[in-house]
């Protein structure tokens, strides 16, 4: 059984930010706490009844680095996509369900997986996500070639992982 799917550089960005989502949450708000404390100590010594600025400053601060983080995020998966090339990961791919695993079949490779190795499947946001120990397969709902065989090859697939 085989599913066919096209991959886009904004999919794969979207795979990498998905993937780091929460680290860029845990950076921001540690990154506010800090800013609130370090402004709340500053500002207490001087004026004790001013705490609402320290405030305001720690909410603007962590907005600001929300965005920050994610346009750095932006820039460092356009740096990513010029380094390994589009050719990589763009276009059709086919991923294809073998007595031994998954058969994940680019223009440029091929990737087996052992069901052994696969740790998860899950769907979420438009993207079927499987990790296994080897690799990470994303493959965005949106670009599947035939989506009534979508159904069919994810009940195959559980039922082989357990």
């Amino acid at each position: 059984m085989e599913l066919q799917y096209r991959l886009t550089e904004k999919d794969f960005g979207t795979c990498l930010y998905m993937l780091k989502k929460k680290t860029y949450l845990i950076t921001t708000l540690v990154g506010g706490l800090a800013v609130l404390i370090a402004t709340i100590f500053s500002m207490w010594s001087v004026l004790p009844e001013t705490w609402f600025i320290a405030a305001a400053t720690t909410v603007v601060f962590t907005v600001v680095l929300y965005f920050v983080l994610k346009w750095l995020h932006t820039l460092s998966v356009k740096h990513f996509v010029r380094k390994i090339g589009k050719a990589s990961f763009e276009g059709l791919q086919t991923l294809s369900l073998t007595e031994e695993g998954l058969l994940d079949h680019s223009s440029l490779q091929d990737t087996k997986i052992p069901y052994t190795s696969i740790k998860s499947m899950e769907e979420n946001n438009g993207y079927i996500v499987i990790k296994s120990s080897i690799s990470l397969i994303f493959v965005p709902i949106k670009g599947i070639e035939n989506p009534e065989d979508t159904v069919r090859f994810l009940a195959t697939l559980k039922s082989k992982i357990g």
